[in-house]
This record gives C-alpha cells, structure tokens and sequence, in this order.
C-alpha cells in the first residue's frame, strides 16, 4: 500500500519548557482522515471545541460506577477526552476499550430489554 502525504504542518516548541506550550501541544495528535474539503486540522479544532463543551458539563455515566469499576472501566466523559486526547499510547488504548465496554454493555442492554419486552407481551424469547 502506498501512502501519500496531503497536508503537513509542523510546529516546533521548546520541550524544555512543557509546562508552558500550549495546550494541544502537550498531548499526542490525532490525525483525522480527510474525505472532503476539510482537513485533519479543521477537524481538530471542531472536536477541540466540543471536548471544552464535554469537560465542563457533566455527562451522564450510562453504566454504574461498580460495574465501571469490577471491569476496569473509565467514565464514559474522560473516555471521550482521552480517545481525543491521549496523555500515552497507553491511555489511548485503554480509552478505546473503555468506549467499546460502553457501546457493548448498552447493546446488550437494549437487546435485554427488547427480550423482556416481548416476553411482558405474551411473545415469550423465541429465537427467529
């Protein structure tokens, strides 16, 4: 497979000084794929834009906190973050598995809800 490079740019900062370089420099950088006339770097200040908004409001947590907790779950809000903005390579896979623990238990859910509702409906769980 040949990869081509579309749109490069680079910044250069003083890593001496982290402490002070600006704030989507001190994690990794996602690079989000370009399908149309908007480029990663669009993208990025759009999802950078609606991380403030999920960092300052409460999101709901879909799954309880001893369920989350048994299964080495993050809160589906700094999953959110992290997958965006990984502090590690680390912290980015173990977001990536906490937002597929969220999507799998709430499918599961639904689908036992949907059983339990045709079973209150007389229609049992029989397997089609």
């Amino acid at each position: 497979q040949k990869f081509v490079l579309k749109e490069a740019s680079l910044e250069l900062f003083d890593l001496n000084a982290l402490s002070r370089l600006p704030r989507h420099a001190q994690y990794l950088q996602p690079l989000y794929p370009s399908r149309s006339k908007a480029t990663s770097q669009s993208v990025a200040q759009i999802v950078s834009k609606v991380l403030e908004k999920v960092e300052k409001t409460r999101l709901a947590n879909p799954i309880p906190a001893d369920i989350r907790q048994a299964h080495g779950v993050s809160s589906y809000a700094s999953s959110i973050i992290d997958i965006h903005r990984p502090a590690s390579a680390a912290s980015y896979k173990r977001s990536r598995s906490s937002l597929a623990f969220h999507e799998l238990f709430l499918m599961q859910l639904r689908l036992l809800c949907r059983s339990k509702g045709r079973a209150a409906d007389g229609e049992g769980d029989e397997r089609r």
